[in-house]
């Protein structure tokens, strides 16, 4: 029998191999990125059946819970695509806040412009580069955390160690576990109230607040009880 939750634990570096990259230019304007916005995480395919969709998962550092999860599946295509792809490797440029990728809307610009004093803060208001344009998103709370942990971040390409401080969580639903005539968006919606659960019971804090819960979107899944061997390692890699 099929179990309903498979789970993994991964240091970045088992995942993960780093490139560096000219930073990128941007077209509307000619500007180029600062120095610092050049790195690329390139995923090297391990345990790509274990990261398949759907499934919630979890970033840490240093034994730190940052940020929790979801992953439905790939263009619309429920339990497709693979996490460490689609989500991952955003998490490593956005947190660290050195991906070639990254950048922020209008306003989160502007907030992270007025932060306290810092070499990042500076790269960032350099130039209009990061504002509004970029493929990964970030926001305050993310370059505050780069912020505090700025003294190993800025040598990661060069101190695997350091990129081994970020772990990754996972459990993937089996897709035996569902009706097949489950839609994406009952999936989805699914995946996002066990998310909720854990965001309320746990407080990462890259995370924002959770959101209204709608009991009737657990009916299609295993209870939420059946994630807590989940959540139980979420707690556990914190308190390492």
């Amino acid at each position: 029998m099929t179990a309903l939750l498979q789970t993994g634990a991964w240091k970045a570096g088992e995942l993960f191999r780093i490139e560096l990259r000219e930073p990128r230019t941007r077209k509307d304007t000619g500007e180029t990125a600062p120095e610092i916005f050049n790195l690329e995480f390139r995923y090297n395919g391990v345990d790509d059946a274990l990261l398949r969709g759907g499934g919630i998962y979890a970033v840490h550092y240093r034994g730190e819970l940052l940020y929790v999860g979801t992953l439905t599946g790939k263009a619309k295509t429920k339990f497709g695509g693979n996490v460490a792809e689609e989500r991952f490797w955003k998490h490593l440029e956005a947190q660290t806040m050195r991906g070639r990728s990254v950048g922020f809307t209008p306003n989160n610009y502007k907030l992270v412009c007025e932060m306290a004093d810092h070499p990042l803060v500076e790269s960032i208001s350099q130039n209009g580069v990061l504002d509004g344009n970029g493929a990964v998103k970030s926001y305050p709370r993310k370059v505050a955390f780069a912020m505090r942990h700025w003294n190993e971040i800025s040598r990661i390409e060069t101190d695997p160690a350091v990129l081994d401080n970020f772990t990754f969580c996972y459990g993937r639903l089996s897709p035996d576990a569902y009706d097949p005539a489950i839609s994406y968006q009952q999936l989805k919606n699914y995946l996002g109230e066990i998310e909720n659960s854990l965001i309320r019971a746990l407080a990462p804090p890259c995370n924002g607040t959770s959101h209204r819960t709608k009991p009737d979107n657990l009916a299609v899944g295993p209870q939420p009880h059946e994630w807590n061997g989940l959540k139980n390692l979420f707690e556990l890699r914190t308190q390492k």
